[in-house]
């Protein structure tokens, strides 16, 4: 049975960094579909293609930075009743995610842009493939300028978390400080 504070653990800290890799993923597809469309026209190909294969390529590092920033901070969280877990070494990847970004934004959405308005300039028309790959690279865009502006809540447990956690305790006959269950039931 998952506990209460580790559910509002992760309403604090989970559903953030899921809505971000969740973006950070539609962002690395229409970057991938947006190129292999390019790649589909020889001329733009010539022209765009090296570029938006490297922003592609950069794009779906920057996923994997993001996912492994996101396992370790989880891991990072999942505390023992009330102590930090082995992995407390590990809970500055908040700031890591933030960074992770910021070079999101910085080296693939903004030069998405850019190369996008080239090639609509070169094709003259706006295409779907065009209008897919913009209109997720400024949603993801938006959603990590509005997470890194975000105000972190502190981490610990507070008084009514903790007393909640205690009842928990008490109630399923656990006993953390022997690591065993103990005779006494409710």
């Amino acid at each position: 049975m998952v506990s209460l504070s580790l559910w509002q653990r992760y309403r604090r800290n989970g559903i953030r960094q899921t809505k971000s890799i969740l973006a950070s993923i539609a962002d690395v597809t229409s970057d991938w579909v947006f190129y292999l469309n390019v790649k589909s026209n020889a001329t733009l190909d010539e022209k765009y293609g090296f570029n938006l294969f490297i922003f592609a390529c950069i794009s779906s590092g920057m996923l994997l930075a993001l996912l492994l920033s996101f396992l370790v901070s989880a891991r990072a969280h999942a505390k023992s009743r009330r102590k930090r877990s082995r992995t407390a070494k590990y809970a500055p990847f908040g700031r890591i995610l933030k960074m992770v970004l910021g070079l999101q934004m910085l080296v693939e959405d903004i030069p998405q842009f850019i190369i996008g308005a080239l090639v609509r300039s070169e094709r003259g028309n706006l295409d779907p493939y065009l209008v897919f790959t913009w209109t997720t690279s400024g949603f993801n865009f938006f959603l990590n300028l509005l997470d890194m502006i975000e105000i972190e809540d502190d981490d610990s447990m507070s008084a009514e978390e903790e007393a909640l956690e205690e009842n928990h305790s008490n109630r399923s006959g656990y006993d953390h400080e022997r690591g065993s269950r103990s005779a006494q039931m409710y």
